[in-house]
């Protein structure tokens, strides 16, 4: 590069300006224009929706304000209340199943082995009645009865019969007759027999009492309707009827009515005359009148009347003839006899002994007194070659179970029981197993001696006839711990198998 002459001195020179780099040969370059990385479709997709939305969010919160008087008011629903469980009204068992019936009209089939729930049917609130693998239950209300056959695998309906709410539904099956509501409290009855297979209708009876209370009963080929006295009817009233046609076959009343075995009833008649009529037509078949006139209380057996007279001597009469067989006088008197059992009869002295006779003859087979009085004996039962005697004194916190030997009355064990309001339940002997329920408490003993094995207590039931012991099965003990909770525990030892809440 050269300049042009100057005639500055300082400017006399010349620049060249050379390539330091070695010559190497010269390319063309085109012109490049750089420009970010691109992204996918797919996330350029998301972000225009995403753009999108949060405009359409962003107008939303702003005209909110402005638009919420304009928009329709929603209703606030209130949340649900917590209803109570279920409170357990009746159990009955059977093949290792509990049918339960509760207060909220539920009819539930229950596993007595695991607890679980096998099925349960609603609309019920009839104890169920278990024939020849059928249950018959139904539904109550003020208008009417739904009688109901179950299917007792799966509870499906195998029939329905719609009744008046006066009807008292009797079941018929093979020329039996089995009551759905043994006691019935209302103004007018109606027996109403239903076919077992069918529940097609077989006649009705309209019972003619102006009592409120009856029970009726099915026995050998006829049916029995006893109504009781109240505020209406002074005496009690004894309709027989026809199980197969519901004719009524003969009808009486009497200050006292008894059903007995061997096809006789027995009525104390209202001047205190013990009668003994024939059941096929009710003609009197003998009668018989205490000395002084007093009032019996006749007690039947197997083929004989046991008659507690005024002066408080034991009387056998023969059920066929009344003639006496035979009389027991004791110094003390008899307050309490007791059921017979195995041909021998068993009564409670007036100075707490208990004496067993010979039921054939009235030969005393020995006395005992189990503990010292004061005390009454609520109940003697023999169960496996042992007689349990249960004592019940008013207002006592606690009672006395006393096991004797069946031949000649000797003390095997004794053991006091915490009752809850005297509400003592009769016990069970099951598997060399002696359970008591006293109300508030369930407690477990060995039969053979009394040993203690177990205790355990709980809630007493609102009903004061809804007892806490519902069964034992194999080695298990079924209890209503609380209104609405079953339990399942060891009969040994008491260890909770299950526990099933209503």
């Amino acid at each position: 590069m050269k300049r042009a002459p100057s005639e500055d001195p300082d400017d006399s020179f010349s620049v060249e300006i050379t390539s330091l780099d070695t010559p190497e040969r010269q390319e063309a370059s085109p012109d490049v224009i750089l420009q970010g990385a691109r992204l996918a479709p797919r996330v350029r997709r998301w972000l225009t929706a995403l753009s999108v939305a949060g405009g359409i969010l962003l107008v939303l919160v702003v005209l909110l304000p402005f638009l919420s008087p304009l928009l329709p008011k929603k209703a606030i629903t209130p949340p649900k209340p917590s209803l109570p469980p279920a409170r357990i009204e009746n159990v009955i068992m059977q093949d290792d199943i509990a049918y339960i019936t509760s207060s909220d009209d539920t009819l539930r089939a229950l596993r007595l082995k695991n607890g679980s729930l096998l099925w349960k049917r609603k609309s019920v609130n009839i104890t169920p009645l278990i024939i020849n693998n059928t249950l018959y239950t139904g539904y109550s209300d003020q208008n009417n009865n739904i009688i109901q056959a179950l299917r007792m695998s799966d509870g499906a309906i195998v029939w329905a019969y719609k009744a008046s709410s006066s009807a008292n539904p009797v079941i018929i099956d093979n020329d039996v007759a089995y009551s759905l509501n043994s006691f019935s409290t209302q103004q007018n009855h109606v027996v109403t027999a239903l076919d077992s297979k069918s529940g097609s209708e077989l006649w009705q009876y309209p019972v003619h009492t102006q009592s409120a209370i009856v029970n009726i009963e099915g026995m050998q080929d006829k049916i029995y309707v006893t109504a009781f006295p109240d505020a209406h009817v002074p005496n009690t009233e004894l309709f027989v009827l026809n199980i197969h046609t519901g004719l009524l076959l003969w009808h009486v009343k009497a200050q006292n009515v008894q059903n007995v075995q061997n096809n006789v009833v027995s009525v104390v008649a209202e001047n205190g005359v013990l009668k003994v009529l024939s059941a096929a037509d009710g003609h009197e078949m003998w009668h018989y009148k205490s000395t002084n006139g007093s009032s019996l209380s006749p007690f039947s057996g197997t083929n004989l009347f046991y008659i507690q007279t005024p002066p408080g001597v034991l009387q056998a009469l023969s059920i066929d003839t009344g003639h006496l067989k035979w009389a027991y006088n004791d110094p003390w008197g008899v307050s309490e006899i007791f059921p017979e059992t195995n041909g021998v009869l068993y009564l409670e002295t007036g100075d707490g002994f208990i004496v067993a006779l010979r039921a054939s003859d009235g030969k005393r087979l020995w006395h005992v007194r189990p503990i010292s009085p004061p005390f009454t004996f609520g109940s003697v039962q023999v169960i496996n070659g042992i007689v349990y005697t249960f004592t019940t004194i008013a207002d006592a916190a606690d009672e006395t179970v006393a096991a004797l030997n069946v031949q000649d009355g000797a003390l095997l064990w004794r053991h006091k029981i915490a009752t809850y309001s005297n509400n003592y339940m009769s016990p069970q002997v099951i598997d060399d197993v002696f359970l008591a329920d006293s109300g508030n408490a369930i407690t477990v003993l060995r039969a053979q001696d009394g040993m203690l094995l177990w205790h355990m207590d709980y809630a007493p039931s609102a009903s004061q006839y809804n007892p806490a012991l519902l069964t034992f099965i194999n080695g298990i003990v079924i209890i209503r711990s609380s209104d609405s909770v079953m339990e399942a525990h060891q009969s040994s030892t008491g260890r909770l198998l299950w526990r099933y809440l209503l």
